[in-house]
């Protein structure tokens, strides 16, 4: 019988599909999660190269992108929107076309649109703390009547009524008032029905956003959140402060799933808020990453976009001393998993659906507008450099610090063009370049072998595609090894 040392097995490490994990050591994470990666999506139990994005719509634009938005007119006819920090856009049937230019916009007070309606008309109401309170019906840009004092931060239809948020009042800024219009009627701002509060409960200075999630609306400070009731009768509304000490970092980090929403906190981890009076924190695996290199600075930049069918939300963070968002996390709320992905410069975003069709649309800083394409392998023409890492494997967690183990095969059930192999048994500092292999099938899945030999007492591999054109899919790893023979 022979001696074990002289037997071969295979460690699986199951599929890679676990995501990012950047809070626990290499050595004793789950085997099927990540230390590090780039430009990958985790999903359906595989890991791959993310989508990429392509230009979207003709047209010159001018100012700095900074939100998109999907007006549809009482018709049914649909608009996607785009505002810059000097034009109001719509595209007329692929066409970046202005509608209002010089609007004074900054790119540092983000704006607000939403949809009211009146008369029989759907209007989009647009507004920001530089703009003051607009109005579209799809042909006549104009003051909202009735505001002409009025500049909000944030303008929502709740319960029959337009809600301004943190407003700006004839030049005085008042940034935790709300004020509300008379019901069905957002052009009367005096009447019995019409009011305003200051919302004096809950920690924070200032309201960042708020945001509808079932019945109600969550009002956003920097450091606390507040549930805004409608109560009817002479109060109207009614607000009970739920989460006190934690708030929204950025008016547009946040994405609404419509039962519950996904933010970025003020301490810089992401949640998960039902309404209720305890936060989820979801993303404890890649909090450290963005304390450590956020630009605080320009925190105010960063950003969040859904895209529902694909379950994933995007959230953009300015790193180091870049102006803008060059780095994207992806978290999975079906697979509940992340991933860090690089950029170029953004500067804001959103997700528009026309036609049936769902669009993650991104505004380049410098003026460019893309659509995040899920069918697209490049990024406006370049190469996606994308890789993941699995942890240190120790084929034994008791015994990794001073029994070594002989490697040599590690075994990789993929699909698409081609993958490189890399290892390292010095936990990613320096790492040995095995081959690149071409994949047999970029629609089916086919195991392949990458070569070499190491003792050591771990070892961590990473698989990578850097090439126009190409992508890859994996949804198994596994390492060959013998015991080492015993003296």
């Amino acid at each position: 019988m022979p001696q074990p040392y002289l037997r071969s097995k295979v460690f699986p490490i199951y599929s890679p599909a676990k995501g990012l994990v950047m809070n626990v050591p290499s050595p004793f994470l789950d085997p099927r999660a990540t230390p590090d990666c780039q430009n990958v999506r985790f999903h359906d139990m595989i890991v791959e190269t993310r989508p990429g994005y392509v230009d979207y719509g003709a047209g010159s634009i001018t100012g700095v992108p900074i939100k998109f938005y999907t007006y549809v007119k009482e018709n049914g006819t649909e608009y996607e929107m785009l505002a810059t920090t000097t034009n109001l856009y719509y595209n007329n049937s692929g066409t970046w076309t202005s509608i209002a230019e010089s609007i004074g916009g900054d790119i540092d007070n983000r704006v607000t649109m939403s949809t009211m309606y009146k008369a029989g008309s759907y209007y989009l109401c647009f507004g920001s703390k530089d703009i003051g309170a607009k109005r579209w019906n799809g042909t006549t840009y104009e003051a909202i009547p009735g505001t002409t004092n009025y500049k909000p931060k944030i303008m929502l239809p709740y319960q029959f009524r337009l809600i301004m948020f943190n407003v700006n009042e004839s030049g005085t800024d008042y940034p935790i008032k709300f004020r509300y219009s008379c019901a069905n009627d957002f052009e009367d701002w005096s009447s019995t029905g019409s009011g305003s509060r200051s919302l004096i409960q809950g920690a924070g200075s200032k309201i960042m956003n708020a945001v509808a999630i079932k019945d109600y609306v969550g009002i956003y400070k920097d450091k606390s959140i507040t549930i805004l009731d409608y109560v009817g009768g002479s109060s109207i509304f009614a607000t009970s402060v739920h989460v006190d000490g934690t708030g929204l970092l950025a008016q547009d980090a946040i994405v609404n799933l419509k039962t519950s929403h996904l933010f970025l906190g003020n301490d810089y981890n992401i949640y998960e808020w039902n309404g209720g009076w305890e936060l989820i924190p979801i993303g404890n695996a890649i909090k450290n990453y963005i304390k450590a290199n956020i630009n605080k600075s320009k925190k105010e930049r960063c950003f969040a976009i859904a895209n529902y069918e694909n379950t994933e939300a995007h959230f953009f963070i300015p790193i180091g001393t870049d102006d803008y968002p060059t780095r994207f996390l992806t978290y999975n709320w079906t697979d509940k998993t992340w991933a860090l992905n690089t950029i170029a410069s953004v500067s804001g975003g959103g997700d528009t659906k026309t036609s049936g069709v769902e669009r993650t649309l991104l505004g380049l800083s410098g003026g460019g507008i893309e659509n995040y394409d899920y069918s697209a392998t490049n990024d406006d023409g370049s190469a996606i450099d994308a890789y993941f890492t699995t942890p240190d494997i120790t084929i034994n967690k008791e015994e990794y610090k001073v029994k070594r183990k002989n490697f040599n095969n590690v075994y990789v059930d993929a699909k698409g063009n081609h993958l490189s192999e890399y290892h390292s048994f010095d936990e990613g500092s320096t790492w040995s370049d095995v081959d690149t292999d071409a994949l047999d099938s970029t629609s089916i899945y086919n195991l392949h072998a990458f070569n070499f030999t190491g003792a050591e007492r771990n070892i961590r591999f990473k698989f990578r595609n850097a090439t126009l054109d190409e992508k890859f899919s994996v949804r198994f790893v596994g390492v060959e090894y013998k015991e080492r023979e015993r003296k």
